[in-house]
C-alpha cells in the first residue's frame, strides 16, 4: 500500500509540475513571470508617459502665455479718425517685462511714454500715465480676436470717460463694417 501512495503521490507531482505549468490555469510560471513583468513596464512606462504629458502641456501652457503677453506688442490705431489722422497706440515690451505704451485718442489726447503691467491671469495690460494735457490717463487693454480693446480706468474727459472702451486695430487692418 505505501509504494502505491508514494507512486500515486509522484504522479501528481509530475504532473503538477509537468512544462511549468500551475495547477488549473493553464498558463506557465513563464508566462506569468514576463506578464507580471510587462504589466510593471507598462506601468513605469505610463508614467513616464503621463509625466511627459504634463511637462509638454505646461511647456505648451507657458509659450502660449508668452504668446498671449506678445500679442500686445505693436501700432494700432483706432477707427475714430480718417486717413492719418487716425489715434494711435504703440505697445513696446522692455527687458524686464514690463510694458511702455503711447496712447492717443483722436484729437483729445496723447499718452508718451505710459508704463504698462501685464496681467497672466486676466490676460490684461494696464497702463497709466500723463497726457499731453498734463492729465492722469489709466486704461486696461484686453486682446480680442481682431484687435485690442482699451478700458479706461481714469479719464478726466468727458469725452471719453471711466468705462469708455475703444478699439485698436493692427495697423494696416481696418475693419469693413456691414451697414
Amino acid at each position: 500500500m505505501e509504494k502505491r501512495t508514494y507512486i500515486a503521490f509522484l504522479i501528481s507531482i509530475l504532473i503538477l509540475a509537468g512544462c511549468g505549468k500551475t495547477a488549473g490555469s493553464g498558463e506557465t510560471v513563464e508566462d506569468k513571470v514576463i506578464s507580471k513583468m510587462t504589466s510593471t513596464e507598462n506601468s513605469d512606462t505610463l508614467q513616464i508617459e503621463t509625466e511627459q504629458s504634463a511637462q509638454i502641456e505646461d511647456s505648451t501652457l507657458e509659450e502660449s502665455n508668452n504668446l498671449a503677453e506678445t500679442k500686445f506688442t505693436g501700432r494700432y490705431v483706432d477707427d475714430l479718425g480718417s486717413g492719418y489722422e487716425k489715434s494711435e497706440m504703440i505697445i513696446t515690451k522692455q527687458d524686464d517685462g514690463d510694458f511702455v505704451v503711447d496712447f492717443g485718442v483722436y484729437k483729445l489726447l496723447y499718452v508718451t511714454a505710459a508704463l504698462g503691467k501685464y496681467n497672466q491671469e486676466t490676460n490684461t495690460l494696464s497702463f497709466e500715465g500723463i497726457d499731453d494735457n498734463g492729465n492722469e490717463i489709466a486704461a486696461s487693454v484686453f486682446p480680442e480676436e481682431n484687435y485690442l480693446s482699451v478700458i479706461l480706468i481714469k479719464s478726466p474727459y468727458s469725452d471719453v470717460s471711466k468705462g469708455t472702451v475703444l478699439k485698436y486695430y493692427p495697423e494696416g487692418y481696418y475693419p469693413v463694417e456691414a451697414h
